[in-house]
């Protein structure tokens, strides 16, 4: 039980700490005049995920109950490429 609860907690310290520090990387890499418009696509990219997430977890644990863990995964990797990728773009003498 305790260790449960110990999960809940570290998943809502991280999750509150992302809720405020995606956004604000996002914005940093874009004009100031363009900002508006990136914190509506990172938002609304949010809430679709926050819809689409679980029911697709659902999907594929029905196929296979490792598959929906394999999938996060490889959403992950694609993130961390695509935010190198973003770096080397818009800060090419700062990698």
């Amino acid at each position: 039980v305790w260790v449960s609860i110990a999960g809940a907690v570290m998943v809502g310290a991280s999750q509150g700490l992302l809720e405020s520090t995606l956004p604000g990387i996002a914005s940093l890499y874009t004009e100031l005049s363009n900002r508006g418009i990136i914190m509506g696509v990172v938002n609304s990219a949010r809430g679709f995920s926050n819809i689409i997430g679980p029911a697709l977890g659902g999907a594929l644990l029905d196929v296979y109950i490792k598959l929906p863990f394999y999938t996060a995964g490889g959403f992950s990797a694609l993130a961390v490429v695509g935010m190198w990728l973003m770096k080397c773009k818009y800060n090419p003498g700062k990698i």
